[in-house]
């Protein structure tokens, strides 16, 4: 079940809990910028994200190689994190394409070399003189899957579980295993190698910003029997998606909830913090490959799908952005596994059930999804996230 409203503007910055700072950069003449780092620094510039979690962004995007800077020395550590405003003037006239690239990242530079940006070192046993990366202690603490009240929406849900900061609200219908089975979904989803900290930043922060949850119902009978219809569709609630109890790991039957969550994962993650790749329309990268899997842009359900396409989804409720949302699904999905064996159940949808299909006949998102910079899921969640102490 698929909840959507009017799209939110995404911030892509990261409020960084954890984050790895590389000694020197990549030896480079020039940058190499992606064009939606300037949406952040047009956001940091007219004070929508503050100073702090823009050198921490930064931070971030270096060491990612997200953002690639000419080598630059440290001259200085400074004992204040206050940034002169004509570097945020640069930014501002950056973003809006009065000066070019090289021009920013002369500010950038100037913040590192004032220590402004601090770059820690630290130095090998047995190779002193070579450079090595850096580590801040993580502060992530693996989830306790605690059950507990919930700190808001009591008087819609009785139970409440956190991972990474993402709640999922439950009512007092839905079974402790079956709340605790999602949870362990999500964590799998987020942590998929399992090492304690989230795998992707940059979208976990994107569900924080958008608060992003999973409320839970017993029954599809309940969720449109309650009273939580009355508020769902404000846009306070745009990122949350609902799940069923009784599509939970059923005996015998598909787990919706590795469809449900990972849509929650896609809309509100992977879509706010990468637009120009995973947006939402028909601009994104993502968009393209979409209709060139559904034979053709089409902006409602077409009354038949080409004979070449091999996604052909007809749910007539699902918009073009609800479209996006269930081809990452399908595709993602099916390459870790999900869909083997399942012609009979999917055939009328998604014609691939193998990876090897995707490879071959949609390897534009077979490459994009499997892209190692994304961090997505690599290993199928079987709900039991059991972290690296």
């Amino acid at each position: 079940m698929l909840l959507k409203s009017t799209p939110i503007v995404s911030l892509s910055i990261v409020f960084m809990l954890v984050f790895f700072i590389p000694n020197s950069f990549a030896q480079s003449d020039t940058s190499s910028i992606p064009s939606w780092i300037k949406n952040n620094a047009g956001w940091w510039a007219d004070g929508t994200i503050d100073d702090d979690s823009f050198i921490q962004g930064i931070q971030f995007l270096i060491k990612e190689g997200i953002l690639i800077i000419p080598q630059t020395t440290q001259e200085t550590i400074s004992d204040s994190t206050e940034i002169p405003s004509w570097i945020k003037n640069n930014a501002d006239w950056w973003a809006d394409g009065t000066i070019d690239d090289d021009s920013f990242i002369q500010g950038i530079q100037f913040l590192i070399k004032e220590g402004i940006i601090v770059i820690e070192q630290e130095q090998s046993e047995t190779e002193s003189q070579n450079p090595v990366e850096s580590t801040i202690a993580p502060t992530f603490e693996s989830p306790d899957m605690i059950i507990s009240t919930p700190p808001k929406l009591e008087e819609h849900f009785s139970k409440y579980i956190e991972i990474f900061g993402v709640p999922i609200y439950a009512t007092s219908h839905v079974s402790d295993a079956k709340l605790l089975h999602a949870a362990n979904i999500l964590a799998q989803y987020l942590d998929n190698d399992a090492d304690g900290v989230p795998d992707n930043l940059l979208v976990l922060n994107a569900l924080h910003l958008h608060d992003g949850a999973i409320p839970m119902f017993q029954t599809e009978w309940e969720y449109e029997n309650s009273d939580w219809l009355d508020v769902e569709e404000s846009n306070e609630y745009f990122c949350f998606t609902g799940l069923f109890e009784e599509e939970t790991y059923p005996i015998g039957e598909f787990d919706a909830s590795l469809e449900e969550i990972l849509h929650l994962i896609t809309q509100c993650g992977y879509a706010e913090a990468y637009p120009e790749i995973f947006g939402e329309n028909s601009s994104s990268q993502i968009s393209k490959y979409m209709d060139n899997a559904r034979g053709g842009y089409f902006e409602e359900i077409p009354q038949s799908y080409p004979r070449s396409a091999w996604y052909t989804y007809d749910d007539e409720t699902c918009d073009y952005e609800c479209m996006i949302t269930e081809y990452f699904y399908w595709a993602l999905t099916t390459i870790l596994g999900a869909q083997e064996y399942r012609w009979e159940d999917i055939g009328d949808e998604w014609e691939l059930q193998y990876k090897e299909q995707v490879m071959d006949i949609d390897p534009d998102i077979y490459n994009l999804l499997t892209d190692p910079q994304y961090k997505l899921p690599t290993v199928l969640p079987d709900a039991n996230y059991s972290p690296i102490q």
